[in-house]
């Protein structure tokens, strides 16, 4: 595994574990299947993101996203090996603009650690049985909902904008803060819609995200 160093120039050797113990506690979310990585590394920013997708899709390695691990489906096991990309440290509140309706957030942010943020006079709507530990970027990752889907509509719905790594590391900006755009393709919804990147193939990762609230 000659790349375990290069993860650790990237994030530093403190941030990359291979252990075996380690690898394991990765191998399992809330589903009934497993998926053993070869690495974890922990990233905490977005540009740190960009080298390790732009590394392994050199050294051809398979990546998995993964937050607080809730999905029940295997969606963050990497049942082909790999490196396991854990978010949880990119968990910043970076901006809340009431006015305007709209926050900034890092895809590590809880779901009701941001409502609690928004409270007592806005909230994020969608509201999945595991809110109280499940992620943003998950939640986008698999469009979540919850009982509130039905008055308030899925994620989807309140992703404006994002900042995405592509599998070959190149970062780009969709959306935009307008509340209608017809300008170009709808990449955030496309991003936000799509299957998750689990089950070994090249990731697609979001770092930031503007959500309407």
């Amino acid at each position: 595994m000659d790349f375990i160093k290069d993860l650790s120039d990237i994030v530093g050797v403190e941030n990359v574990t291979a252990s075996t113990v380690d690898c394991l506690a990765y191998s399992r979310d809330m589903s009934i299947h497993v998926g053993v990585p070869q690495a974890i590394a922990f990233v905490s920013n977005t540009e740190q993101v960009s080298k390790i997708l732009a590394l392994a899709n050199a050294e051809k390695v398979p990546i998995v996203a993964r937050g607080t691990g809730s999905s029940v489906t295997g969606a963050v096991l990497p049942v082909k090996g790999g490196i396991v990309l854990d978010f949880t440290r990119m968990n910043n509140v970076k901006e809340i603009n009431k006015a305007d309706g709209y926050v900034v957030v890092e895809p590590g942010v809880i779901c009701n650690a941001l409502n609690a943020k928004l409270a007592p006079t806005h909230f994020f709507p969608p509201d999945p049985g595991s809110a109280p530990i499940a992620t943003i970027g998950g939640m986008i990752s698999t469009n979540a909902s919850g009982v509130r889907a039905a008055k308030y509509g899925t994620t989807k719905d309140y992703v404006k904008c994002l900042t995405v790594v592509l599998a070959d590391g190149r970062i780009i900006q969709t959306g935009d803060l307008a509340p209608k755009s017809s300008a170009g393709y709808d990449l955030t919804h496309l991003f936000s819609q799509q299957m998750p990147a689990g089950f070994g193939r090249p990731s697609t990762v979001r770092p930031k995200t503007m959500l309407s609230v």
